[in-house]
């Protein structure tokens, strides 16, 4: 088969690349220098490593069996077009370790007020006030608190262990509910596919679901009045929330704060610069933001890398892929 990759990762661990064509030595692996390669090698392509593919590669790539993506999300890839063509899809969860502890370490962050305490003290401010009744301002601890992790998937069950160490009560929500008398998995008190029911109450609330057209807008205003006095850290799409009412709920100061990787507009070129949001999330003392930076540790990017190669060698060998995407769901 040819494979080809047209991704960063394979120019930041050649080795591994060395490594795949040792493993496949009767198969041809291809890294494109930039776009203009990748589109005059795609042509005869088995197997694309890549992001989403534009028109025209797309038909260009008239061989095409299996796109692999290098991440988790596939909700930018026309699934539709591929189930009629048959191209599979294979996706990575490598990185699922450390965005859950940037999750959650964006949630102390937040609710300890880091970056806001940082910001004020470059400015002389110690959060000290003349008021017997309560001198110092306070942030807030997150030992013993009642968590919501909306998805529990690789990445939310990773959160929930880490947050074991805290005390928390930890409730998990997920599309179908679980099943009498089953367990719920390690870390989580409970699981439920009632999400009104799961919001309120919860002092923390943990975004982690994929975008599909099911979980498009499912944090919206109605959501987020049942999270009055919540915290809220959003490490899926910025598009699982919507962007309008998550603004005017923390403005207001219905929702305590929120910590947001990822956001609703991204820069076109890697080093444009771009605020994340149409609206002033900046301005807010109640917000921390983040550059949609969770996976970007060597090691995380090392193991979405890996995981990827995995599914390459499979479906080149077997056929099969060891990470697939359903077509009808989109993960």
């Amino acid at each position: 088969m040819k494979v080809i990759w047209n991704y960063h990762l394979a120019h930041e661990f050649p080795e591994e690349i060395a490594a795949l064509r040792r493993a496949l030595p009767d198969h041809t692996i291809l890294v494109a220098e930039d776009r203009t390669d990748f589109e005059s090698l795609v042509v005869g392509a088995d197997v694309v490593v890549c992001g989403p593919l534009v028109d025209r590669e797309l038909e260009r790539a008239d061989s095409l069996k299996a796109h692999m993506l290098p991440y988790a999300g596939a909700n930018a890839l026309p699934l539709a077009t591929y189930r009629k063509r048959g191209i599979v899809v294979g996706n990575s969860h490598g990185n699922a370790d450390v965005v859950a502890e940037r999750a959650v370490s964006l949630a102390l962050a937040l609710t300890g007020r880091v970056v806001e305490y940082h910001n004020d003290l470059a400015q002389g401010i110690w959060h000290r006030r003349a008021d017997r009744a309560q001198i110092f301002d306070y942030w807030t601890s997150i030992l013993g608190a009642d968590v919501t992790i909306v998805g529990t998937g690789a990445i939310g069950t990773r959160i929930a262990g880490l947050l074991s160490g805290f005390g928390c009560r930890i409730r998990g929500v997920r599309r179908r509910a679980q099943p009498a008398g089953a367990q719920p998995p390690s870390g989580f008190e409970s699981i439920t596919s009632n999400l009104q029911d799961a919001l309120t109450g919860a002092q923390l609330v943990f975004l982690c679901v994929p975008l599909s057209e099911e979980t498009r807008g499912l944090i919206g205003g109605a959501e987020l009045a049942r999270m009055d006095g919540s915290f809220l850290v959003n490490v899926s799409r910025g598009e699982i929330v919507s962007e309008y009412d998550l603004y005017h709920a923390l403005q207001s100061g219905g929702l305590a704060g929120a910590a947001l990787d990822t956001w609703w507009q991204y820069p076109t070129g890697l080093t444009d610069t771009q605020h994340p949001s149409s609206l002033p999330f900046h301005s807010l003392k109640n917000v921390v933001m983040s550059p949609h930076a969770a996976s970007h540790t060597r090691n995380g990017k090392l193991s979405q890398m890996r995981q990827t190669i995995e599914n390459i060698v499979s479906f080149c060998t077997d056929g099969e892929l060891v990470y697939p995407v359903d077509p009808e769901t989109g993960y």
